[in-house]
């Protein structure tokens, strides 16, 4: 048995599952058998056909293992990848320890092409905000990049915990946000514990949860679905606190 896998449209940053692909078996006994998967892409698919060649669309960036079985259940299995051309790839690196003495800069900057007008926007979890090109850290957070191609608006993004507190800090925010904005939950442990994040109305019904665990930093976000007060429970070696968020 013979088959090839012909790859015939990459996914682009601005339609992330326009990979599409031909499968065409050459040799080989009828009924074929054919699985498909990507871990990546979060792809797996299954099927049976008696025709040599098909086409498969939506499929995003990643690496793809095909198996195939034929009538006289002969396999083969064949490996491709698709990949993203127009795609940047940014990273801020492991996670650092903060320290006054040795100020951490953070800049993606030269990740980016000279020839790729990009914007850039720094956040943390306790509500920084930057358009700078690169930033100072502060104090112990989650710092995020988002940087953005002016050519065709696709973001990029990665983020990097700065660890290191001298005292647990919790913070809400925004408090007032319009009905499906987001609002985040920071949190800053002095060492990695577990933390859980209950969203509830005001009347106790509970509407979000998360956990973490291993992290001295977390941040979580949220879409605020309808107005109305919002209670926030935070809870963590320290104990439970609550905040509130109101949507309008």
């Amino acid at each position: 048995m013979l088959a090839v896998v012909r790859k015939l449209n990459d996914p682009s940053c601005t339609n992330e599952t326009a990979g599409r692909v031909r499968i065409e078996v050459i040799a080989g006994k009828a009924p074929f058998r054919y699985t498909m998967k990507s871990n990546e892409a979060a792809i797996s698919r299954e099927w049976k056909q008696s025709t040599l060649m098909i086409e498969h669309a939506e499929l995003g960036k990643g690496d793809y293992v095909l198996t195939l079985k034929d009538g006289a259940n002969e396999t083969l299995e064949r490996k491709f990848k698709l990949t993203m051309p127009d795609a940047l790839t940014i990273t801020l690196g492991p996670d650092q320890k903060y320290s006054v003495a040795e100020p951490i800069v953070l800049n993606v900057s030269s990740q980016v092409p000279t020839n790729v007008p990009v914007t850039y926007r720094w956040e943390n979890s306790f509500g920084f905000s930057s358009a700078a090109k690169s930033i100072t850290v502060t104090e112990p957070a989650v710092y995020k990049v988002y940087v953005t191609k002016e050519s065709d608006g696709c973001v990029f993004t990665d983020d990097i915990a700065i660890t290191g507190a001298s005292e647990q800090r919790l913070a809400v925010f925004p408090t007032l946000v319009r009905a499906e904005d987001t609002f985040s939950v920071g949190i800053s442990l002095e060492r990695p514990a577990a933390v859980a994040v209950q969203v509830m109305t005001s009347s106790g019904l509970l509407l979000e949860r998360s956990n973490g665990t291993g992290n001295s930093e977390y941040q979580f976000t949220y879409i605020a679905k309808n107005p109305g007060l919002y209670l926030v429970v935070i809870q963590t070696p320290a104990g439970i606190e609550t905040r509130k968020v109101v949507v309008q």
